[in-house]
């Protein structure tokens, strides 16, 4: 039964669907469903023939992505590693949301809040406007520029510009990762009823540096010969999206590998983590939400006070605090390399989450 749908099938992804074994329907350019996910009419292909499966879906795992220095616009007119990062799996998550099942979850590997914030004009996403954009053949306009007249299909246009005059290089890389933190806390605002992770792997032995558009040659093979050698091995690193796909809490970094077997899940049910403790014997097990009392505690003294039923809630007499902010808590989990929970940084909590929800709706209308 395929009802764990994963984006990208080799490095991350290839070992989060090995992991999944049967349970894994992957989609990508060598994926059970192929699909260019740069582009967003493939996107929507594909999204249509998930559903045509009639299969309900508990989780989406989202691999697919591209490290890139240089920006680039596909025929569609999008930016290709904002499209192929982020605005896939926007418009993937958003196709496919109806056949999540109730507790679904979605699970992004990205940076999980390393970068800040170099998105730009909301109304530029794609990097058109104000930016010099040239052909590497000599320089023809991209396809937003107002006198770029019929398109033209040598290749990719490149911009020698990334978000402001000047802007290149982890820039271009790191707007695309701010935009999945954006969109998990946001996601995660908007369908209460899902469980949405951002996952952050690390260094990883894949060829996510040997492909990168915008790296001179030279640099790319010492990065990426660095990278095969420290880097984790994918299927370690595909632990944590496994767990959190399955159900399971995400594993501590002594356990994240091997991966708990998928025979031993079931739709809906926590994955057993591997290396977890079993409960000591006759050791009577806590009222569920209730915090066990601290060894050595003393009782409250006779005739003190009790507690409000609710700390929450008002003196008599005295104003009700000022609610708290939206932007201070957030339902979506981040995860760092060896499934280690980590904050939600403010710049994300606080960031322009709507307006990005916004932007993109309104880039992808057309296939939603």
């Amino acid at each position: 039964m395929n009802d764990v749908l994963v984006t990208g099938s080799t490095g991350i992804g290839g070992a989060v669907a090995a992991a999944l074994r049967e349970r894994a329907l992957t989609v990508g350019r060598g994926g059970m469903i192929r699909a260019d996910l740069g582009l967003m009419s493939e996107t929507a292909r594909a999204a249509d023939e998930v559903a045509a499966r009639r299969t309900p879906l508990t989780a989406i795992v989202c691999c697919a992505g591209v490290f890139s220095l240089r920006a680039a616009h596909t025929p569609e007119g999008m930016e290709r590693a904002f499209a192929l990062n982020y605005l896939s799996r926007y418009l993937l998550v958003r196709r496919l949301l109806p056949l999540l099942k109730p507790g679904g979850r979605v699970v992004l590997v990205a940076n999980a809040g390393r970068y800040r914030d170099t998105l730009g004009p909301m109304d530029d996403l794609n990097l058109h406007h104000g930016h010099l954009c040239e052909r590497l053949d000599r320089g023809s306009p991209h396809p937003g520029s107002p006198d770029r007249g019929a398109p033209d299909s040598r290749g990719p246009h490149i911009s020698g510009r990334g978000v402001r005059r000047g802007d290149r290089g982890l820039r271009v890389a790191g707007r695309t990762q701010f935009a999945c933190d954006l969109f998990a806390v946001e996601l995660a605002l908007r369908e209460p009823g899902l469980s949405v992770s951002c996952v952050f792997p690390g260094l990883v032995a894949t060829r996510v540096f040997r492909d990168a558009p915008g790296v001179p040659a030279p640099l790319r093979y010492l990065l990426d010969a660095v990278q095969r050698r420290v880097g984790a091995d994918p299927a370690r690193a595909a632990a944590t999206p496994v767990a959190l796909a399955a159900g399971a809490s995400a594993p501590s970094p002594s356990t994240a590998a091997p991966s708990p077997s998928p025979a031993e899940w079931s739709p809906g049910t926590a994955a057993p983590l591997p290396g977890a403790a079993a409960p000591l014997p006759g050791r009577a097990a806590p009222l569920p939400g209730r915090a066990a009392p601290l060894p050595g505690r003393a009782a409250p003294l006779p005739g003190r006070a009790a507690p409000l039923a609710n700390p929450a809630e008002p003196l008599p007499g005295t104003a009700a605090p000022p609610p708290e902010p939206a932007a201070a808590v957030s339902a979506a989990r981040f995860y760092s390399p060896g499934g280690v929970p980590i904050p939600v940084p403010e710049r994300v909590l606080s960031g322009r989450r709507r307006e990005l929800w916004e932007a993109s709706e309104a880039l992808v209308e057309r296939w939603l």
